[in-house]
């Protein structure tokens, strides 16, 4: 017999698709954009974009010249691979309803690439801790090509592990990571040595719009508030956490430090700071096993209630953050 939510998570998994395919392109950021890259490939123009992206566009222009193909691939993959995943953990209902509520309009609907680098890091994680550490390495190395901002989770990934059976010596890397981040502009004047150059370039160019636009990423917004929130009653049970909220806890709370550090650098801030949401709505999930019933449906309530406030502000102003 088929659960509940498989039948409702099937559902909006075809509305979401469909909507998120046949919607006006140009009705939300970034799909213009999109399109340009794919009328590019179509053409032969070089495109300063992870090469994947450019595969897809082959792939989808050896069948049809229509780029809705290519929000259809990415946007159906991204969310099958989600929902299929929220079926793992006990709180699936609340996972659905906190995703759908959050991230679903800014990912699925826009920024289609991280969207589902993301739902990759997702799936590699569980696997990673259930014991496929090869197949998670594979697929930790296929998000990279699909966004290359995933390669900040995956190292933090791999590092988490590391400490995991020494979780004490988190209280020790936490100020490290932030120090760092604050002197990434001057780090960042060597790495052309080390980073390849297509990543140096676009890190380059994504530091002077901030510096020409003066931009900066508010820390204190309500969404990062509630992250703030949410660290420290998981830092509070730290010792009790199971393997994968440990692993969590610390990609998030190392991706917010991060965020922190690149204010000034708002386009790369706010990229770790959706990887970092996304992961934080399992750790509140996870607050019932620690804390009481209370404690959860608050953690879900205040989530929520900000995430919505956000897509308002999103949908209303076009300003994410």
């Amino acid at each position: 017999m088929i659960s509940y939510y498989r039948c409702y998570s099937l559902l909006f998994l075809i509305i979401f698709t469909i909507f998120g395919v046949f919607k006006p392109i140009n009705l939300l950021p970034d799909m213009g954009t999109y399109q340009d890259y794919f009328n590019n490939v179509k053409t032969g123009v070089n495109v300063l974009v992870e090469y994947s992206f450019i595969l897809v566009s082959k792939l989808v222009l050896s069948f049809s010249d229509s780029f809705r193909w290519v929000i259809f691939l990415y946007v159906f993959i991204s969310l099958y691979v989600k929902f299929n995943c929220f079926i793992m953990f006990k709180k699936k209902n609340a996972i659905f309803l906190m995703y759908i509520s959050s991230l679903l309009i800014l990912h699925e609907f826009i920024q289609i690439r991280i969207a589902l680098a993301i739902s990759l890091l997702f799936l590699s994680s569980i696997l990673y801790v259930k014991g496929y550490s090869w197949r998670a390495f594979f697929l930790f190395l296929f998000s990279i090509l699909i966004h290359t901002s995933s390669i900040v989770f995956v190292f933090i990934f791999y590092v988490s592990i590391i400490l995991e059976a020494r979780r004490r010596f988190v209280f020790i890397l936490i100020p490290f990571v932030f120090v760092f981040s604050n002197f990434f502009l001057d780090i960042l004047s060597f790495s052309n040595f080390i980073l390849p150059d297509y990543i140096y370039d676009k890190l380059i160019l994504y530091i002077n719009v901030s510096q020409h636009m003066n931009q900066s990423m508010n820390i204190f917004s309500v969404r990062m508030m509630v992250l703030y929130i949410l660290m420290v009653l998981i830092l509070y049970k730290l010792i009790y956490l199971s393997k994968l909220d440990f692993v969590y806890f610390f990609c998030v709370s190392l991706l917010v430090i991060l965020s922190i550090g690149f204010k000034s650098i708002p386009d790369i801030a706010f990229r770790l700071v959706d990887i970092a949401i996304f992961f934080s709505i399992f750790l509140i999930q996870s607050t019932y096993k620690y804390y009481q019933k209370s404690v959860f449906y608050f953690s879900v309530s205040l989530f929520i209630i900000s995430s919505i406030y956000y897509n308002y502000r999103l949908l209303a102003y076009t300003n994410l953050y």
